[in-house]
Order: C-alpha cells, then sequence, then structure tokens
C-alpha cells in the first residue's frame, strides 16, 4: 500500500532490490514506488561508514534512499539550471527497467532500478514521456442507474460500471483518456473510452461507464 509522504508527487518513493536485483524482502512495491536502488539483505548488505571512523555492513531502504538522492546532487552540480521535475524525469528516464527479471511484480516497480551513469551521460530530452502511474484501487458495479436495480446482471441488462483511479505520477500530468476492452461475445460495451480530461498527479478520480 502507498505510504505517505513518500508517495506524494513532490517527493520521490524509493525502494529496494538486492544483489540480483529481486525486491528486498523489507521494501515496500507498487504504484507507489517511483524507483528502486540497491539496499541489501541481511545475509549480504551494503558497505557503509559508521561510528569511529569505521566501515560496516548494513541493509534497508534507509541505504537506497540515499543513492537516489546522491544521483540528484550529481544531476544538478553538471545542471544548476535544471527544474526538480526536470531532474525527476532524467532520473527516471535512465532507469534500468527490470521488470523482465521480475515479471510476478509487472506494474509494480515503478520506473525501474537506479543507473547512475547512465543518468548522468544521458542527453535530456524532453519529447520522452514517462510512462503512466495509474492504479484502480476501487470498483463498483450496479444494474441501479440503467437496470432494475435488483443487483442481478441480466441478459440485455446496461449495467453501470464505476473506477476509482489514483495518479501516482510524479510530475504534473497533462490530458488523459482511458479506455476498456471485453474478451466475452456476450459483452457490448456502450461506452469503452472516456477523454481527454486533465488528471493531475497525485489525485483521485472517480470515472463512471
Amino acid at each position: 500500500a502507498p505510504l505517505y509522504p513518500a508517495s506524494y508527487h513532490n517527493a520521490i518513493s524509493v525502494g529496494a532490490v538486492d544483489m540480483a536485483n529481486g525486491i528486498t524482502s523489507y521494501s515496500n512495491y507498487g504504484a507507489g514506488v517511483d524507483i528502486f536502488a540497491p539496499g541489501g539483505e541481511p545475509e549480504n548488505c551494503l558497505i557503509t561508514t559508521i561510528p569511529q571512523d569505521e566501515y560496516g555492513y548494513l541493509c534497508g531502504t534507509s541505504f537506497s534512499s540515499p543513492l537516489v538522492a546522491g544521483v540528484c546532487g550529481l544531476l544538478l552540480s553538471r545542471h544548476p539550471e535544471w527544474s526538480p521535475n526536470q531532474v525527476m524525469r532524467q532520473l527516471f528516464l535512465s532507469a534500468d527497467d527490470i521488470e523482465p527479471l521480475i515479471p510476478e511484480h509487472l506494474n509494480k516497480l515503478g520506473y525501474g532500478r537506479l543507473n547512475a551513469f547512465r543518468a548522468i551521460i544521458k542527453p535530456f530530452d524532453p519529447s520522452n514521456e514517462l510512462k503512466a502511474r495509474l492504479n484502480v484501487f476501487s470498483h463498483f458495479l450496479t444494474d441501479s442507474t440503467f437496470g432494475n436495480a435488483n443487483d442481478v446482471f441480466e441478459r440485455e441488462e446496461t449495467i453501470d460500471l464505476r473506477l476509482y483511479i489514483q495518479n501516482f505520477a510524479v510530475v504534473k500530468a497533462d490530458l488523459a483518456t482511458f479506455s476498456i476492452s471485453s474478451k466475452s461475445a456476450n459483452i457490448d460495451l456502450v461506452t469503452s473510452n472516456i477523454g481527454h480530461f486533465y488528471f493531475p498527479a497525485d489525485t483521485t478520480l472517480q470515472l463512471n461507464l
């Protein structure tokens, strides 16, 4: 489930992966996570500085998040004129796609795994679009609007579908469209497309189909 304030669109929500690019046992994932970075597992943690001027091994998203913050700092040192949105776009568009490595978490891995080298050397292209980050968190079917309101979906009856969708995009959204389809030959979609409509980042929308 999304956690706040990390999931607000003005923040970058960071998850952790292990050496095999798997999601760590302690990390969150899903629509509210923007990007992943190494965090280590208890049996294979990250080396870091510790008190008394020593090095030690520790794990956690507390180590993943500073890696992302550090790359943001590097980007701003090279491009001090960039806005926060430009930094985030570069960070996300240069990330490694790890969904093929973790197919069981499809559409739950944000923009991928942090790639510091590519973020620094990749030319910034304002025309590149970030993929949609939408989550259908609730839906409701009823025959009360167009049917006989007995909550039994009968032949030749028109059903009202209501979807509640949250936009987890980090940057400001533009016009959006939404469409549905059916694999059943027995269902005729009266309304299959809605849009264009404005869907701002970090907002929730109700769609009636």
